[in-house]
């Protein structure tokens, strides 16, 4: 690893003000060589206006009609310039040594490990939760059965290598896009972890798609692994689908559906 790497970061963002929150997170780390990649994906607000304050010290980019939030990570990409490429949701925010303690923790793997990603605080209206902690090395199965509690949207670190070799984010996922990333991502090298809640999730501003949209992109996200899925054997597999099954069970329940 470079002595001082520099470090992309991507944040797409779709009529949310919570942006300028976000942004200044990443401003505000104490790691410096950062370089700062806001994709507007055609807000009907441009995020410009939030932004005013910061425009000397990131890149916006407007893209001219909506497309996803897959679509704005990849303009993201291929606009940056970092040896490592970072994420983060415009609704989340980063703790100020995020950054540099997933660096430092690259660096004591001694480049067995190409990616890093943190532990997760939850924020909603009433409270806040400490999420469990995150596991270490090949966790696809634990991806795939949703054990995984933090969001790789906001707190995935990794080699601009691996983000060449994955080809980006796939364009066809309205939901689910970072798990499919990360799964494809995990061919190419494990995954190091700091489990310390460096990244708080807001679920204030959440949206929530109707049952009908999850389980679509549920049958989207499963198919595209289900090869994968299988080769952990019949025990594990039923493991996998029922995890997401459940979940679909109990949004149908609260939406009397």
């Amino acid at each position: 690893m470079k002595n001082n790497p520099k470090v992309s970061v991507i944040i797409p963002t779709y009529n949310r003000p919570e942006v300028r929150d976000a942004v200044k997170s990443v401003l505000s780390q104490t790691y410096s060589n950062i370089e700062v990649i806001v994709v507007d994906d055609c807000s009907e607000n441009p995020a410009r206006s939030f932004l005013e304050d910061f425009e000397n010290e990131i890149t916006i980019i407007r893209h001219e009609e909506n497309k996803n939030g897959s679509a704005a990570r990849n303009t993201g990409i291929y606009n940056s310039s970092g040896d490592y490429i970072a994420f983060l949701d415009d609704d989340d925010r980063w703790r100020p040594k995020k950054i540099e303690a997933q660096l430092d923790r690259l660096k004591e793997t001694d480049n067995s490990y190409e990616a890093c990603y943190t532990q997760q605080e939850s924020c909603f209206s009433d409270r806040a939760i400490v999420e469990s902690e995150v596991p270490e090395g090949d966790i696809r199965k634990e991806v795939l059965k949703d054990q995984v509690k933090t969001s790789f949207g906001s707190s995935l670190l990794l080699k601009r290598d691996i983000v060449q070799k994955v080809g980006g984010f796939d364009e066809k996922f309205p939901r689910h896009q970072d798990w499919e990333f990360v799964l494809r991502a995990l061919k190419y090298t494990k995954f190091c972890a700091v489990n310390e809640p460096l990244i708080v999730r807001n679920f204030e501003y959440s949206t929530r798609p109707s049952l009908e949209e999850r389980i679509k992109a549920k049958k989207l996200y499963l198919g595209k692994f289900q090869d994968l899925i299988a080769s952990y054997g019949l025990i594990e597999s039923r493991k996998i689908y029922s995890s997401h099954y459940y979940e679909l069970s109990l949004v149908a329940a609260k939406n009397k559906e």
